[in-house]
């Protein structure tokens, strides 16, 4: 498995409570929002950010490397991005809780697969407005990666 997706099945794989009475069962699944609403997940789009494919009022969630890193023959840390982009025209409350969902999530990753760790390269950036109109929260990890190459 690739780096991208070792995290997205870790991600996947949530269940935890992030307010009172308020659940979030993994990326993938529905859940209820800070309105009290339940949230369809957003589309996942990996590596390339093509907005078009995804209709106004649908949310959209990046994940993608922006950088090779650096690293020792034995390990790579690539730093990744994860951007969180709300239906167009709607309020920041989903992106920024979504955003600050993920980075509790990423937080608190535990080794697994060829990911060794993963660290914050700083707090979530936002909201940036789209042109479409979305509100977008980002941040960015530097995930360490077990690259395989044994002497």
């Amino acid at each position: 498995m690739t780096p991208i997706q070792v995290i997205y099945n870790y991600l996947d794989s949530l269940h935890f409570e992030y307010e009172a009475g308020k659940y979030w069962y993994g990326i993938n699944a529905t859940w209820t929002g800070p309105d009290g609403s339940t949230q369809p997940s957003p589309i996942l789009q990996m590596r390339l950010l093509e907005e078009e494919k995804a209709q106004p009022n649908q949310r959209m969630l990046l994940i993608k490397t922006v950088s090779a890193g650096s690293g020792t023959r034995f390990t790579s840390d690539p730093v990744f991005v994860f951007a969180v982009m709300g239906k167009a025209g709607e309020p920041p409350i989903f992106a920024e809780t979504y955003a600050e969902l993920l980075y509790a999530a990423l937080l608190r990753f535990d080794e697994s697969g060829c990911v060794i760790s993963t660290k914050p390269v700083g707090r979530i950036g936002g909201p940036y407005k789209q042109a479409s109109g979305r509100c977008i929260y980002d941040m960015e990890f530097i995930i360490s990666v077990d690259s395989g190459i044994m002497v």
